[in-house]
């Protein structure tokens, strides 16, 4: 019974316009991360987007800066893909506040040298033993597949 009443209370203080938001919020994200450098997208985002203002937080104010030193750009982009003519505001806020997650699990595989998968084989003919010797070959098996 309360996990209904909590359920109640939560849908009854959103916005009835929740959803829209958060759809044009997750919209105005990807765009932002198909436009910023890679060693910054993981510090960036759009926590507001309503009729007048977007609004992106950064985890620093170094980034923050930054964006602010290319807000004409980001606002002109912005207006040419979304349409509408939204102030852009930039805030610095700590990650935790953002609950920015690592892209670890996303961030695309590095390839492997062939030098590299040929030292690992080698390497693993002089290893005594035998569940590392198997895994050492499997390993070099996996990356030569990639």
């Amino acid at each position: 019974m309360a996990n209904k009443s909590l359920l109640r209370w939560c849908q009854s203080v959103l916005p009835a316009n929740y959803q829209s938001i958060k759809g044009l919020t997750e919209k105005y994200q990807q765009f932002l991360v198909q436009q910023l450098p890679e060693d910054i997208i993981d510090s960036v985002r759009v926590i507001n987007v309503d009729q007048a203002e977007v609004v992106i937080a950064a985890v620093s104010g170094q980034i923050a800066n930054y964006l602010r030193l290319h807000m004409k750009e980001l606002t002109q982009q912005f207006d040419e893909t979304f349409g509408g003519n939204r102030k852009i505001t930039i805030k610095a806020m700590p990650a935790s506040l953002l609950q920015i997650e690592s892209r670890q699990a996303t961030a695309r595989p590095r390839s492997v040298s062939k030098e590299s998968i040929d030292s690992i084989e080698t390497n693993a003919k002089w290893i005594e033993d035998e569940a590392l010797k198997k895994a050492l070959e499997s390993l070099a098996d996996q990356l030569k597949k990639n």
